[in-house]
């Protein structure tokens, strides 16, 4: 299986094995979409988006055989000129790609009307300008090839945070999707999506020495409450052989 890690964005593009990920429990996100003709989520097609969590399952608890590959692609955040450089570039050929678009259209526009013997008006252009489209590229023009990296991944603390809560919830036999949509970090499920529904929203996992925001799990409670979900709090020990615990919440004094 080949994962492609763009940045911290783990992406797949092959469709067999996205087949394999949600059979070993992995749904991750769809997010492919053109650009001159963006679409709603659940009209995305591939890739399909990990979290960091879910590649981290892959290469150390899954029995898949997982291939990270860099993209090849430069990382500007760490070089913010690199970063300006790259994008006045890519701006100038966008720039180019339009007015040779503008050009061919024009010249097709006036060949139509001669030959109905129409002269052109200036208002043409305009409803030319409608027709033109911007051209992503599929290819490389520096020949960067991409490079197997399974050795150079080194989660940052709040990733191995996440891990150790998402690989819990794992051995508790859960599928985790993100939860962003419903206030949490994870919105879990008995099973496959596409045939269960799922009553738990789990929050943003908080080390066992961490203050708790109780606005914020007022807020996380009430939302979830709103979508018909229970609000379950999450903490990650720092040390000790239990990963993590939770708290779940049900409102009470009313009435």
């Amino acid at each position: 299986m080949r994962v492609v890690l763009i940045g911290e964005t783990p992406l797949v593009f092959n469709l067999d094995d996205i087949r394999q990920l949600r059979q070993h429990g992995i749904v991750g996100v769809l997010s492919g979409t053109l650009p001159s003709l963006s679409q709603q989520n659940v009209f995305l097609s591939v890739p399909l988006r990990l979290m960091m969590e879910e590649l981290l399952w892959l290469l150390w608890d899954s029995s898949l055989d997982v291939n990270v590959i860099g993209s090849g692609l430069p990382d500007f955040s760490k070089d913010a000129k690199s970063g300006e450089i790259h994008s006045q570039q890519s701006s100038v050929r966008v720039q180019e790609s339009f007015e040779q678009q503008r050009l061919q259209r024009w010249e097709n526009h006036v060949r139509k009307l001669q030959l109905i013997g129409v002269e052109p008006q200036s208002g043409d252009s305009k409803l030319l300008e409608g027709s033109l489209f911007m051209q992503t590229p599929d290819s490389r023009e520096d020949g960067v090839e991409a490079e197997e990296m399974q050795t150079q991944i080194n989660p940052t603390a709040d990733q191995m945070r996440h891990y150790r809560l998402y690989r819990k919830l794992r051995q508790m036999g859960f599928t985790v999707h993100p939860g962003g949509r419903f206030g949490g970090k994870y919105v879990v499920y008995p099973g496959d999506p596409l045939r269960f529904h799922s009553h738990v929203v789990v929050s943003e996992p908080l080390e066992d020495d961490e203050p708790v925001d109780f606005l914020q799990m007022v807020a996380g409670a009430r939302l979830a409450t709103t979508v018909k979900k229970s609000y379950v709090a999450s903490c990650v020990e720092a040390k000790g052989e239990e990963e993590a615990r939770f708290y779940s919440f049900e409102w009470a004094g009313f009435g």
